[in-house]
């Protein structure tokens, strides 16, 4: 992860699991504006990263569905079991 974000590159105040999440933006220049553009959060009513906010961004699922998008994205869990003929 840290090879994927420098040191000059990070930004103050949004969380290591955020910057890991982030960091699968291939394109560098992307992944650098991406940062500095926080979505918002309306749990707090600003501009904020969470890690959802960044899942969403990339396209993973996310832990907490607000939207229909994300509860209809969200996968299921695997079945622990299974029916036998």
């Amino acid at each position: 992860m840290s090879s994927r974000w420098p040191k000059d590159k990070r930004k103050d105040g949004v969380s290591h699991t955020v910057h890991r999440i982030l960091a699968s933006i291939a394109d560098e220049e992307e992944r650098w504006v991406s940062v500095e553009d926080a979505p918002f959060n309306s749990r707090a009513c600003r501009e904020q990263w969470t890690t959802d906010g960044a899942k969403r961004l990339v396209g993973h699922q996310v832990d907490h569905p607000v939207s229909v998008e994300d509860r209809i994205t969200r996968k299921r869990p695997h079945a622990s079991w299974s029916k036998k003929a």
